[in-house]
């Protein structure tokens, strides 16, 4: 870790620079935003048909996707979730979570039956809604 070569950390620097720096090393990890998954937009899916798309125009533009555990893998219902994180505040009980899933749901012969869109926000209160 390159990090660990800089003279603060090693403690070739006065006390208090060494401290400060830790501190910010340690407050600057819980900025990021972090994302997961795949982003599918409405925009994205307009070219499905309900009884017409089948499953493997879909899997050739999104992937294979999540099956559900209790459908069977070449029929039933897939889902593409993504999840966006963005940094959590000082003293807030959860970071505000995004996450958006698209699903489809096919018939016995691997054609689209029907699809839609989820969508749920946890907000650094914890509270839960839909987005």
């Amino acid at each position: 870790m390159p990090f660990l070569n800089c003279p603060c950390v090693k403690g070739e620097t006065k006390p208090m620079r060494r401290a400060m720096f830790l501190t910010l090393l340690v407050l600057l990890t819980g900025c990021a935003t972090t994302e997961r998954g795949v982003q599918i937009t409405e925009e994205q899916v307009v070219w499905i048909q309900k009884g017409v798309t089948a499953r493997s125009e879909v899997v050739a533009r999104f992937g294979v996707g999540y099956v559900y555990p209790d459908t069977d893998p070449r029929h039933g219902k897939v889902t593409y979730l993504h999840v966006k994180s963005e940094p959590r505040q000082p003293f807030a009980a959860y970071a505000q979570t995004t996450a958006k899933e698209f699903w489809v749901q096919y018939n016995e012969k691997g054609v689209v039956q029907d699809f839609g869109f989820y969508c749920w926000r946890v907000e650094p209160s914890g509270a839960v809604g839909s987005c």
